[in-house]
């Protein structure tokens, strides 16, 4: 990996320096550099460590396997700090809420005072680029097969990244693995945040020669900077290097001055649609790069990929009617599937405030875990806001806050102060709730309820109970546990109205 830190407290410094680092972990000096990194002995009893697969900036890829011969990919920081936590718990959620067949699938995060890690699918892929390379010199309709196939595969994981409300920010043939199947897996989710975040001043984010140049100037981004970084793979998929270089000053150079290469020109053999659909990816104006639409016109979508969901209308004006007004609704979102639940509440909710969006998740062992997630999704909602408005939110004693939720260190503003441990005390969190509440209304959505422990609905209601004027939408499957009944009829009663809806899936055409 060869993205820039966050900021100078965020970038993590093995004593041989990241590159160095990386080059003599695939070398036979690998069993000897586990000294210069921090590995928990937690995690060593959990799993046989066989080697590391690949190291950044911010952490080092394990290749492992467990006590029953499970192989997994096994993701730690460098050291121990709580700020490399929160990054890590991010890539985790950013994962879980992106799930998707051709993204890396994660299976548990852990993160104790002294352990954090994250546990990953293991994928026995090579990087897309050296899949290409196998593929036969000459243009064929296999090999046409083939790279649209896998093209579309990368198309349908970054649209499922965009349609979670994130930007990936560092697609690069080394996070886009291919296996012998000609499976895609989209990896490395650490950078990927809400569009038109502000950047760390001082920091350039994602891979010299793929990341677009609003990306190389420190500008906020939206997905458009992932459909610059996807031409650039593509370009290397087809011709064998990156469109401008790998070194920074210069490719930034090259895609401001220069136009995008013409591929026909170097390969007259390739399909005219993928050499012009390239050629617009890697524009240097985003509003000019292609839509999803053309890209599936030309990569055709994944056949095992169903498609998106649509509910009824009814369903949506019921929504919108019981969340538009000054009072606070809890609103239980029932029946139909995952996909639809979640469709009608993205569709259905209305465009002012902000929501929160919070998936109940046991596969976290953290501290706090319910109030550590609502904190998260705090944090992305405030990535998204202007610096002025989101200064407007922070309480003016800061170090609280991040004694109590130190994944607010990932804030611009925050960057530069030491985070605690985690106290998980609900007041810090509460008035950052309630500042957003003030500044256009707030809702907090809870994914899969049914999964609550009695210890996550007991950390809730501490926190409402502090926060006015905050609504709740949830969505999940009927709870009958009497305790867990109990403690949700005690929660909506600090919500003015209750509201129960039903979501009507629109049947699929003849």
């Amino acid at each position: 990996m060869h993205h820039e830190g966050l900021g100078p407290r965020r970038a993590v410094r093995c004593p041989t320096g990241p590159t160095r680092l990386a080059a003599r972990l695939r070398s036979s000096e690998a069993p000897a550099l586990s000294s210069h990194i921090h590995i928990p002995a937690a995690l060593r009893e959990r799993f046989d460590l066989t080697g590391p697969l690949g190291v950044g900036a911010r952490g080092v890829v394990w290749s492992a396997v467990d006590a029953r011969g499970t192989r997994r990919a096994i993701k730690t920081p460098q050291r121990p700090h709580p700020a490399d936590a929160a990054m890590l718990k991010a890539e985790y959620r950013a994962l879980v809420r992106c799930c998707h067949p051709h993204i890396v699938t994660p299976h548990r995060l852990v993160v104790k005072p002294s352990a954090c890690w994250l546990e990953l699918e293991f994928v026995p892929g090579v990087r897309i680029n050296r899949w290409a390379g196998s593929l036969p010199a000459e243009w064929s309709a296999t090999v046409d097969q083939r790279i649209r196939r896998v093209g579309g595969q990368l198309v349908s994981a970054v649209a499922a990244v965009h349609r979670h409300g994130l930007v990936h920010r560092d697609l690069k043939p080394e996070n886009i693995l291919v296996d012998d199947t000609d499976r895609l897996v989209l990896l490395d989710f650490d950078l990927a945040a809400p569009p038109n975040t502000d950047q760390t001043r001082g920091s350039i984010l994602g891979t010299p020669g793929y990341r677009p140049p609003e990306q190389g100037l420190g500008l906020p981004i939206g997905p458009a900077a992932d459909w610059y970084a996807v031409g650039a793979v593509l370009h290397e998929v087809l011709v064998g290097r990156p469109p401008f270089g790998k070194r920074p000053r210069a490719s930034l150079r090259a895609q401001r001055r220069l136009r995008p290469p013409d591929l026909l020109t170097v390969r007259p053999d390739l399909p005219a649609d993928i050499a012009a659909v390239v050629h617009d990816l890697l524009q240097p104006e985003p509003t000019a790069r292609p839509t999803r639409a053309r890209l599936e016109a030309i990569f055709p979508r994944p056949e095992a990929e169903p498609g998106e969901p649509a509910v009824t209308r009814g369903t949506l004006d019921q929504l919108r009617r019981t969340l538009d007004g000054p009072h606070t609704a809890w609103v239980d979102l029932l029946d139909a599937t995952d996909a639809d639940r979640r469709h009608a509440r993205v569709q259905g909710t209305p465009t002012r405030g902000h929501d929160v969006v919070v998936r109940v998740d046991p596969a976290e062992d953290v501290p706090h875990r319910l109030l550590d997630a609502i904190a998260a999704g705090v944090v992305q909602v405030l990535r998204r806001l202007p610096r002025d408005q989101r200064s407007a939110v922070l309480p003016r004693d800061r170090v609280q806050l991040l004694d109590s939720f130190p994944d607010f260190v990932l804030l611009p503003e925050l960057s530069s102060f030491v985070p605690g441990v985690g106290t998980g005390d609900p007041r810090a969190l509460a008035r950052v709730l309630l500042g957003l509440s003030d500044r256009g209304g707030l809702r907090l959505v809870l994914e899969d309820l049914h999964r609550a422990t009695p210890a996550d609905l007991e950390q809730l209601e501490r926190l409402l109970a502090l926060s006015t004027g905050c609504s709740v939408v949830t969505e999940g499957e009927p709870i009958r546990d009497p305790k867990r009944s109990a403690l949700l009829r005690s929660l909506r009663k600090q919500c003015t109205t209750t509201k129960a809806i039903r979501v009507r899936s629109v049947p699929p055409p003849v």
